[in-house]
């Protein structure tokens, strides 16, 4: 261990009988944050990391080499498994590094993204002090904790920052016990779920990533999520799409609005002071600021490519989505963007209302003629009205019936 890091997880020291925990995760075009976020688990008990790199622009593969002089990381390439399992990727995942798992070399496993962070809070104890604790778990969980207080590339930590309590669940899981990986916890029978207090805990939906109830305090230690990073940055991230092919993150519901519900995070200042003293040894031994410096540049040009691609042959749900995605962004530029998008969305809707309307009139005037004994006209008209919305099921059975009928009069 390097000087300045000494400090590491002092409460616990590796040996036989006690915890080994490795961690996997999945990088697409992540170089710009992989270097805090591996320095910071391993600072907090780690030993180990399972890297999946897929679909990746930036330098990511560089980082992850030059950090693997200092960790311990295995370096993935998943391009394969995703074209081979889309949506399905990220669990198949897991399951590949769970299968090749030496179950006699790590007793821990956990599955976290590259925006996650497990923290405790007193900045002091470790991922292995909380699983000595609560050992009698198969799964020990915790629960998501939002970070809405960051300027653009900002570090994760500060003497105090905003925060807002979530539902959502991570978790570290036992190798010993029986279980597949889901997206949040693990799944399986006859499995105990627990708390870093030691207590049971119960979740709101069939996978285990939600809890019953939000914690109404911050937890003893829990996962801050970095869901939003700076304005810029979260507009950046709407272009790594999704694995169902969509073009932009259709799961954002727009950046966070300042409210009540925020409260601070306080962290000693001398634990954070030798925190970042072990992250600094760390980007001037491996030489790490000309990298991550290029891994910015590359979201700023990407944050340029969604603004292009928003205004650029954008579909009507692309349009939806990123209306709703871009909301309460403040950037002058993008939200120019948003409104031409807005009025777009609009306009279509009131051409849809209009044409909607002549479809109804035309389908009604066919109606009024069948009843008047104009076989004919209800005929081609009904036809016409079939050819405007094919969808419609009144249409197509009228059609259908005035067809039959006509043929048996011919």
């Amino acid at each position: 261990m390097v000087d300045g890091m000494s400090f590491l997880c002092k409460s616990v020291k590796t040996k036989n009988g006690e915890p080994r925990v490795k961690l996997i995760a999945i990088a697409k075009d992540e170089s710009a944050y992989l270097a805090e976020w591996i320095y910071h688990h391993h600072y907090f008990g780690v030993d180990s990391f399972d890297i999946h790199v897929n679909n990746t622009a930036d330098n990511t593969i560089e980082v992850l080499n030059k950090l693997k002089e200092r960790f311990d990381i295995n370096i993935i390439d998943s391009n394969g498994l995703y074209q081979q399992y889309g949506v399905h990727f990220q669990t198949q995942a897991y399951e590949m590094s769970l299968k090749g798992l030496n179950k006699k070399e790590f007793t821990h496993v956990g599955f976290l993204d590259v925006d996650e962070f497990w923290t405790p809070a007193d900045f002091s104890k470790s991922i292995k002090d909380i699983l000595i604790k609560n050992n009698q778990f198969d799964s020990l969980i915790f629960s998501w904790v939002i970070h809405v207080d960051e300027y653009e590339f900002s570090r994760c930590f500060r003497p105090t920052i905003k925060v807002v309590n979530d539902h959502h669940v991570k978790c570290f899981a036992k190798t010993s016990s029986s279980f597949k990986a889901s997206i949040h916890n693990i799944v399986g029978e006859s499995l105990d779920y627990g708390d870093c207090d030691g207590v049971s805990v119960r979740f709101s939906d069939e996978t285990n990533s939600k809890l019953e109830s939000i914690p109404k305090v911050l937890p003893n230690a829990f996962i801050l999520h970095r869901a939003y990073r700076s304005e810029l940055e979260y507009v950046s991230a709407l272009a790594r799409g999704r694995p169902n092919g969509s073009r932009f993150k259709n799961n954002r519901k727009g950046y966070y609005i300042p409210n009540d519900k925020f409260y601070d995070f306080v962290i000693n200042g001398d634990a954070l002071k030798r925190y970042y003293l072990g992250l600094d040894i760390i980007f001037h031994d491996l030489e790490l600021d000309s990298l991550i410096a290029q891994a910015q540049r590359y979201i700023k040009d990407r944050y340029r490519s969604v603004l292009k691609l928003a205004t650029d042959k954008t579909t009507e749900l692309e349009k939806q989505q990123l209306v709703t995605a871009l909301g309460n962004i403040k950037i002058p530029e993008v939200n120019i963007i948003k409104n031409k998008l807005a009025h777009e969305l609009k306009d279509k809707i009131e051409e849809n209302m209009q044409r909607k309307k002549h479809i109804d009139a035309i389908r009604d005037a066919a109606m009024f003629f069948d009843k008047v004994d104009d076989g004919d006209v209800a005929y081609v008209l009904m036809e016409l009205a079939h050819k405007l919305r094919p969808e419609g099921k009144f249409i197509e059975q009228k059609f259908k019936e005035f067809s039959q009928r006509r043929s048996i009069d011919d």
